[in-house]
């Protein structure tokens, strides 16, 4: 939260940053009450129906994919923490005045109107306006985005049939070294599937624009694929009826949200009326995710047409394009089979779902429920658990098979021999003697706490810490701590080699902690509470958060041995022990055995 507000109170008037309000507690509940209050809305009645049931294309609720729109853009939890912080900050200070001065409009808005409900600040009029012209911004991209799209499909391309179809974002394959090998989650598990099929048998189609997340912007789905690769986006011809209904019927759909009792009465926060967020929020549903979410599945359809598979594939399962394949795989009776590709957090909405949404629905049966995949290969057993308590999934629909990643850091430890470790102390400057700490973060997450974990470093004597740099950073962030018993290594550092001389792993969130334990290498979490809050709540980790509980956790984790044995003990009791090195011919063996119970009638 970048948001500044100016504050009056009896030593005067002063500028200060909200975040300073909202400590990690206030984050973890903001995070908790935004993923609930979002879950909740499915049931918000409209026109006398759900939303679920009130908003379909076709036969399908266009629910799941609403509430995908409303977690990833993080307003309702810039909300619910803009509120949390103001109310922090009075409790705290007794101003008799604030100001709003810098920060986006959902923030500026819900803390101007949480101000104004104690009594203080001004009139939240100036951030509403922010927030109708973002509505208009959102209108003018969903016609830019709805024209281009339609000029692109206007020669759809062909595809052959295969026997297995895997789809994978565009933006994670190298084009130069093929579709199945180059692509940077399940590229293993791909070429093992090409080995062991007929020519032609695997095709894999690209889809998204070709840049991540992170790194996009609004026009990049404009701009075409790379050479050489089948791209999902060049599939389709003229616009299908249910596209163009839910594109005709925006307006009408934005009308019945905006007249709904129950949808206003959800929009208030604990008395403070937040609807100026919530209708702006809407909007990009109605003109953004829809569309794009109809003509994914569109799309996901004519290519399961084409290629007719007997099974299909992706990591992409919990996103809009998954749960597009998910709908057409489902209805087309072809089994869809999700590949756990990265730490499954536990505040993921993607990943978490109520026993209700897993079920048809009751006031419309044709909506079969939450479009999951057929069968989910995961890593370990702490994936598997989280996806039966926490997802409902039903046990038939998770396999455990292992991590390829994990398979080949285990593989990269166990062949590093004495000479390596030494040498690779002598080329990063460790003194001998020294106990080696790898700490792979993101800056992104670590930024507020590293300046802690340096200083507790710099006080032990006996330690040296290389600091792994994020592949989506760079080293940058982290050359204020680098130097002396710190070094900062650049992401292209392997990681197997590093963990091979490390005596303890310290993060925030990254799973190679949990890789470490597989490993027999314990870990420090900091900055807590974080995703890995669960693996110290059970004793598998340690915690830490000030200067002087990391250097005394840090301590323990190099010099307790019983300590280290037990930490990875229980580690290893709490993700299982399935780094067999099987983990690609597991996934590609249960892919295959999958395509056996293709039916070619609907999945219910």
């Amino acid at each position: 939260m970048t948001a500044v507000v100016e504050i009056a109170d009896r030593r005067g008037t002063r500028a200060v940053p909200l975040s300073s309000y909202v400590d990690a507690a206030a984050e973890e509940r903001a995070q908790i009450e935004a993923r609930a209050w979002i879950k909740a809305l499915r049931g918000v009645r409209v026109d006398g129906a759900s939303m679920r049931a009130r908003f379909t294309a076709g036969a399908d609720s266009l629910w799941w994919f609403t509430e995908l729109y409303l977690h990833k853009e993080q307003a309702i939890v810039a909300m619910l923490r803009a509120v949390s912080a103001v109310d922090a900050l009075v409790a705290r200070e007794r101003p008799t005045s604030i100001v709003w001065r810098t920060g986006d409009p959902v923030t500026e808005y819900a803390a101007v109107a949480r101000a104004a409900r104690h009594g203080l600040g001004s009139d939240p009029r100036r951030a509403e306006l922010r927030l109708k012209s973002s509505e208009r911004g959102i209108r003018a991209r969903a016609h830019a985005l709805r024209l281009a799209d339609s000029n692109r499909g206007s020669k759809p391309a062909r595809l052959g049939r295969a026997r297995v179809a895997a789809f994978v974002h565009r933006a994670f394959v190298d084009p130069a070294e093929g579709a199945a090998a180059g692509e940077r989650y399940i590229g293993r598990v791909l070429t093992a599937l090409e080995q062991r099929l007929p020519a032609g048998e695997l095709q894999t189609v690209v889809v998204g624009p070709r840049r991540s997340f992170r790194k996009r912007r609004w026009w990049d789905p404009m701009v075409g694929g790379q050479e050489g690769l089948a791209a999902i986006e060049s599939l389709g011809g003229a616009r299908s009826e249910r596209d163009q209904q839910v594109w005709a019927s925006r307006h009408e759909c934005l009308a019945a949200l905006e007249a709904s009792p129950d949808l206003r009465h959800h929009a208030m926060v604990d008395g403070t009326d937040c609807w100026a967020i919530v209708h702006a929020q809407l909007v990009g549903v109605i003109w953004l995710q829809w569309p794009w979410s109809v003509r994914s599945m569109d799309r996901a359809g004519t290519a399961f047409d084409e290629l007719q598979p007997r099974v299909a594939v992706t990591y992409a399962e919990a996103g809009g394009w998954g749960r597009a394949l998910a709908l057409e795989a489902r209805r087309r009776g072809i089994p869809l089979v999700g590949i756990q590709h990265g730490f499954i957090y536990r505040h993921w909405l993607n990943y978490v779902h109520e026993p209700d949404e897993l079920a048809p629905s009751e006031e419309r049966p044709e909506d079969s429920g939450f479009p999951r995949p057929a069968r989910t290969l995961v890593f370990d057993r702490y994936a598997q658990r989280h996806l039966l308590e926490r997802a409902h999934f039903p046990e038939s629909a998770v396999e455990i098979v292992g991590s390829a990643e994990r398979d080949a850091l285990v593989e990269t430890v166990r062949a590093t021999t004495q000479n390596d470790r030494d040498a690779a102390r002598q080329r990063l400057g460790i003194a001998a003697g020294r106990h080696v700490i790898l700490c792979a973060t993101k800056f992104s997450e670590a930024k507020d706490v590293l300046p802690l974990l340096a200083a507790a470093v710099r006080s032990l004597t006996t330690v040296h810490m290389i600091i792994k740099a994020h592949p989506a950073e760079g080293t940058d962030g982290y050359a204020a701590v680098a130097g002396g018993n710190i070094s900062v290594v650049p992401a292209a550092e392997p990681l197997g080699a590093l963990l091979a001389m490390a005596d303890a792993v310290v993060t925030v969130n990254s799973t190679v902690a949990v890789d470490a334990l597989v490993l027999g290498i314990p870990a420090l979490t900091i900055g807590q509470p974080n995703n890995l809050l669960p693996f110290v709540e059970a004793g598998a980790m340690l915690g830490a958060n000030t200067e002087r509980d990391i250097g005394d956790a840090l301590s323990q984790l190099v010099a307790d041995v019983r300590l280290r044995a037990v930490l990875v003990e229980r580690g290893v009791a709490m993700v299982g022990d399935s780094s067999n090195g099987n983990a690609t011919e597991n996934a590609a063996q249960a892919i295959l055995a999958m395509a056996e119970t293709f039916s070619r009638q609907p999945i219910p």
